[in-house]
């Protein structure tokens, strides 16, 4: 089930969201076949403001499962009027959050935090109709520490007045580790 309700004329919302699904455990710690059915209630609540004439948006969600695990998303984004906008967000999901029957989740056991600031410029300059310059830093770690990615990374495009584009980027990853490989 899903209830959303707008603010602020269509340009903001909150929103509670609740589902459950089945799940069958086969195997206990001894590989006996131990076939039960488990319901895991997953609640949300998640919600968007944009302010000051939308140069400023603030997004988020909280997740929490009967299971007593939970997930958290929060970002914020400043975009005055004129050639700049930056944003960070955040990312939180506890060891053993299992969302893939009902969504879409990359991992568990994880955090991430991304920076950023993009400059643009669409005032045509002489064969340019527009151009992007975004930098973005990234760090990825799992709950207890280890560092699964640092990177930074910085990419451009540019829009000629014949609607051709020209784009690239360069991205920078530090040492990092991978706590799921398998020897």
């Amino acid at each position: 089930s899903r209830i959303k309700q707008d603010f602020f004329a269509d340009n903001s919302f909150i929103g509670f969201m609740s589902t459950s699904s089945q799940v069958n455990t086969n195997y206990d710690y001894f590989g006996r076949d131990i076939t039960q059915l488990e319901y895991i209630h997953t609640l949300s609540i998640d919600g968007m403001a944009n302010i000051f004439d939308n140069q400023i948006g603030i997004d988020g969600q909280i997740i929490m499962t009967s299971d007593k695990h939970k997930g958290i998303f929060g970002s914020m984004s400043f975009s005055p009027l004129g050639f700049f906008s930056g944003w960070i967000e955040y990312y939180q999901y506890d060891k053993g959050l299992e969302l893939n029957d009902l969504g879409f989740l990359d991992r568990d056991d994880f955090t991430q935090t991304k920076v950023g600031i993009m400059f643009q410029n669409y005032e045509p300059w002489n064969m340019v109709r527009n151009s992007t310059i975004i930098l973005q830093g990234n760090i990825e770690e799992n709950l207890d520490g280890l560092n699964l990615e640092k990177s930074i990374a910085l990419s451009y495009d540019m829009m000629f007045t014949n609607f051709w584009n020209f784009g690239g980027g360069f991205k920078r990853f530090m040492e990092s580790y991978d706590d799921r490989e398998i020897y």
